[in-house]
């Protein structure tokens, strides 16, 4: 059984703690029946029998609990379980129901509808597609829930029409007219006046029209490779001579990802800026794609644009890493992402008023079935609208943050010294991520420090903590990272850290295969006083600077021995070989994070009922690994709890 293991005593790698608690607690509620015996003096003979009755009864039930006490669930039961898919759905319903709060300032509101929009396109990137084959195999349903491919297809469709509608509804009848109230308007080219017009038509000659690339489609030049969640245009042309053998043609144009997609126009002096810092209450908005539709006849001389339309695609990136077949990792994930630029299409989003002739050409042209098309009432991209928090209003956002520094990481003091005293927990992001980078730049710039091991997650674009330890390699120090390459949509930036990093005589590991590494480790070794000593930072975050932030994640800070000599045999094991089955004080997946929980949880099912409900909270990366066992002991837990 998972616990006769032997277990650690912490609950997770993130948050290391010791499991002594739970062993007091039996003779702690055992003391006011030990004390019993004083009370004859003063109270009357029955009262003597009811503390005695009640410590019999503790002594019956501290041992063991009686498991035919408990209720016993199965777990086949369909009944029990939420399609994870449908979930995920509702997960997004609960952001765009952030975004309904009028008490939340209007451009975070904004910003949560973008998110809102953001977590739907990874939705389909990530899930929709492996649901689309299993419908169309005929495939028996694999989840617990037992719902079937093709009624999971339906129920989706009906979840996510139902959530855009009321996402639709609330940026054309809530948002956009209470920024146009608070001076932020957007407008369409069409009602500018003909002094802005012709600024917007100058930024359009000199700073977009160069970039453009329009794409005819006929039998010598097929319809083009659609880049994933791309802009695009769909036209049908007209010859305006009369002497064209043929007199309608269909194209396509791309809208480039690196042009600016907000234009400010001021009324003021009718200047065009990309920069939306200057927006004033003085101007208007206008999107990139309506300015480029409105130019799109002197893209083809001879022609004019009879009809248009915009749409945007969304591919399958839900793609499998050979790992077993190729000779390294790094090659692999490389593939990878490679592939993924050219999986399936899932989802097409058109604008509204499409025509139904340039409609039923991508149908032709895409191959895809209709229910795999959604119209759009909002601009297409939505996504992109968190960039609208550049808008300087700081009356329409939440006040600023000002994260506390721990005094260990304060100017002038060393951390080292500090950390020896005691152990040091941080909460993000009302602690600041700068004691993080504090312990880093020391450990980097520190002539004692000897080596630093780390791992990396999702570091970021511009990471200070890749920058770190390249630091810290060129002052001669040890360094090792262990990057993890397959954290989705990340994979090409920890690549070319991972490179940079060997480049410059990093010892660099790329984790194992079949396995992700999501620890969030920093080991520091350091000579003092003659000898080596060592500390520890725990994480539950990415060491992404950016998004500490706005995550909430616990942080801490060790020099304890027992948690040190853990972290530095994890280390050995991921860039080395090695397996470890018992750690002194972490709980390390996949080997002992199982069983240490379950035995957590059964022995609070052994302490029954809490005299005070308790709220108790379990993070598990992927909850269907989790073993039989442990689900039984949740429902047991959930229903001796009530």
């Amino acid at each position: 059984m998972a616990d006769d293991n032997k277990t650690p005593n912490a609950t997770s790698t993130a948050k290391p703690a010791a499991a002594e608690p739970t062993k007091a607690a039996a003779p702690a509620e055992a003391k006011p029946a030990a004390k019993a015996p004083a009370k004859p003096r003063t109270v009357k003979a029955p009262t003597i029998r009811r503390p005695a009755v009640r410590r019999t009864a503790v002594k019956a039930t501290a041992p063991a609990a009686k498991e035919p006490s408990l209720k016993e669930v199965s777990l086949d039961d369909p009944s029990l379980y939420i399609n994870r898919d449908i979930s995920w759905i509702e997960f997004d319903r609960k952001v765009l129901e952030t975004a309904m709060d009028p008490e939340i300032p209007l451009l975070n509101r904004v910003l949560f509808l973008s998110i809102f929009y953001n977590n739907l396109d990874e939705f389909f990137m990530v899930r929709v597609m492996n649901v689309q084959r299993q419908a169309r195999s005929g495939a028996e349903p694999t989840g617990p829930d037992k719902m079937p491919p093709a009624r999971q297809l339906s129920e989706i469709r009906r979840k996510v029409t139902e959530i855009l509608e009321e996402a639709e509804n609330l940026w054309i009848d809530t948002l956009k007219p209470e920024l146009e109230t608070k001076g932020i308007r957007f407008a369409k080219y069409s009602a500018l006046n003909a002094a802005q017009k012709k600024e917007m038509n100058r930024y359009f000659d000199e700073d977009i029209f160069p970039v453009l690339t329009p794409q005819a489609v006929d039998k010598g030049r097929p319809f083009p490779m659609i880049s994933n969640t791309s802009l695009n245009f769909v036209m049908e042309l007209e010859a305006v001579e009369s002497g064209v053998s043929v007199k309608n043609r269909f194209a396509r144009l791309k809208c480039p990802n690196n042009v600016p997609r907000f234009l400010f126009v001021s009324n003021k002096d009718n200047t065009v800026t990309p920069d939306l810092s200057y927006a004033t209450t003085d101007g208007v908005i206008v999107l990139t794609e309506d300015l480029i539709g409105n130019c799109l006849n002197t893209l083809f001389p001879g022609y004019k644009v009879k009809s248009q339309g915009l749409f945007r695609i969304t591919r399958n990136t839900d793609g499998e890493i050979e790992e077993d077949e190729a000779d390294d990792l790094l090659s692999a994930v490389r593939d990878y992402v490679e592939q993924r630029r050219f999986g399936s299409i899932v989802r097409v989003e058109i604008e509204k008023g499409m025509p139904q002739r340039l409609q039923d050409f991508l149908y032709e042209h895409l191959d895809l079935h209709p229910n795999q098309f959604y119209r759009c009432r909002v601009p297409l991209a939505f996504s992109e609208f968190g960039r609208m928090m550049k808008i300087d209003r700081p009356s329409l956002k939440y006040p600023a943050d000002h994260p506390k520094t721990p005094k260990a990481f304060e100017p002038g003091r060393n951390c080292f010294d500090e950390i020896r005293k005691r152990d040091i927990l941080v909460y993000h992001p009302y602690d600041s991520f700068n004691c993080v980078l504090e312990f880093l730049k020391q450990a980097a710039l520190d002539p004692n420090v000897v080596a630093i091991k780390q791992t990396l997650y999702r570091c970021g674009s511009d990471s200070p903590v890749a920058k770190a330890l390249l630091e810290a390699r060129r002052r001669g120090k040890q360094v090792t990272a262990v990057v993890e390459l397959k954290a989705r949509f990340d994979e090409e930036q920890n690549i070319n850290w991972a490179e940079e990093m060997e480049r410059n005589g990093v010892n660099v590991v790329y984790g194992f295969a079949g396995l992700k590494i999501h620890a969030k480790l920093c080991f520091v070794v350091r000579r003092e006083k003659g000898k080596l000593e060592r500390y520890t930072h725990i994480g539950s975050g990415n060491y992404n600077a950016a998004s500490a932030k706005i995550y909430t994640d616990l942080g801490l800070f060790t020099a304890n021995k027992d948690i040190n000599d853990d972290v530095q045999d994890l280390f050995n094991v991921m860039t080395g070989y090695g397996l470890v089955s018992h750690y002194r004080k972490l709980l390390v997946s996949p080997h002992t994070l199982r069983p240490g929980i379950t035995k957590l949880i059964r022995q609070a099912l052994l302490r029954g009922p809490p005299r005070k409900r308790q709220a108790r909270a379990l993070h598990a990366h992927r909850f269907r690994q989790l073993q039989r066992c442990f689900c039984q002991d949740l429902y047991r837990l959930r229903s001796l709890h009530g």
